[in-house]
Formats: structure tokens, C-alpha cells, sequence
């Protein structure tokens, strides 16, 4: 059994825009993507599992599907996923404080309620910046990929798709990184 969680928003937020970010940097196995949802393999301190988001028919929400094993962190989780998706944003008062700029209130009132994705995980995203210095997005998800296939551990029960759990620290730190496609200078960063 799952629980659903509704995390609403201020309006106008854009499901193609995270579908677009997230579609170019998907880890297979880690992550998986549909035309309506998003959904990935996570560790939450010792515990294990997997969320989905996906935006609601209904009102202007957006609805975290959280696997049995996170039901108890459903609040650290939910923190996560509004910062994930900027569903805090107020997009009226960054309209009107751009509005009267010359460079940006155009950009701003071409695109209205322009987010800005985040990752899950701090450290997986700073894994995915060391990696992706001086190359382009699709070698550093191919890279990246790697070090998942690699070092990843695998997820119990996980559906498909979502059969893997991005590296630990540790599991990066205590691996040479070698044969991943990335220069020893940025391997050696990275650990």
C-alpha cells in the first residue's frame, strides 16, 4: 500500500518545464519519467524506497506517491520534493518584481511561473556538478551512469524502473574511479 500526499502550489506552474530538465539528465534505474509523472529510487537515513510526482487533474497540486518503507519520513520527504519542483515559488511577485526590468521582464512575462528544478539529494547533485565540469549534459549522465552501474546498490521490491539507489559517499570515496570516462583530476575531486 502507498500513500499519497497533496503538495499544492501557486499557479501557473509548468509540467513540461520539469519533464524537459529532468528527461535530459535521467539516470536509468535511479529515475524513471513518463509523460505525466516522475518517480525515483532514494535512501532517507536507513531507510530505502522510492516516491513518485505527478500533477494533479484536480487543483493546482502536485502528488507525492511515497512506497511503504518511507511512509514515516513522509514530512522530510515532502520538504524535499517542494524544493525539487519550487512549488514554494510565488510567481505573481517574481513577475512584478521583474516586470519593470529591461532585460529580464520580457523573459519573465514570455514565460510565466518559470521554476527552477533541484535535485533529491545535495550530495547527488554535487556528485552530478564534479562530473559534468567541461562536458556536456548527455557524457555527464553517460558518466554518471556509470558510476550508478558501478557503485549503486540495489533497491528491494523496487517497480521497474527504479532497481537502484544512487552511490553513498562512502561507496565513491573508497572506489579509484577508474575507467568511468572522466579525467583523473576530476575523479580525484570527486572522491
Amino acid at each position: 500500500m502507498t500513500e499519497t500526499i497533496h503538495l499544492p502550489y501557486l499557479e501557473p506552474w509548468d509540467w513540461q518545464q520539469f519533464h524537459r530538465h529532468f528527461a535530459l539528465r535521467l539516470l536509468p534505474g535511479v529515475e524513471r519519467l513518463d509523460p505525466r509523472g516522475y518517480a525515483r529510487a532514494l535512501r532517507l537515513g536507513d531507510a530505502r524506497g522510492w516516491l513518485g510526482v505527478s500533477a494533479a487533474d484536480d487543483r493546482p497540486a502536485l502528488e507525492l506517491t511515497l512506497s511503504d518503507s518511507l511512509r514515516h519520513a513522509s514530512q522530510p520527504l515532502v520538504a524535499r520534493v517542494r524544493k525539487m519542483f519550487d512549488l514554494d515559488a510565488d510567481p505573481q511577485a517574481i513577475a512584478a518584481h521583474f516586470a519593470g526590468d529591461p532585460a529580464l521582464g520580457p523573459l519573465v512575462s514570455a514565460q510565466p511561473g518559470l521554476r527552477l528544478p533541484a535535485a533529491y539529494d545535495p550530495f547527488e547533485q554535487a556528485v552530478r556538478a564534479v562530473v559534468g565540469q567541461q562536458v556536456t549534459v548527455k557524457a555527464a549522465v553517460t558518466i554518471t551512469r556509470r558510476l550508478v552501474e558501478r557503485l549503486g546498490e540495489p533497491l528491494a521490491q523496487a517497480p521497474i524502473g527504479l532497481e537502484v539507489l544512487f552511490p553513498t559517499a562512502r561507496a565513491i570515496a573508497d572506489d579509484p574511479l577508474e575507467n568511468i570516462g572522466m579525467p583523473a583530476k576530476r575523479a580525484q575531486a570527486l572522491r
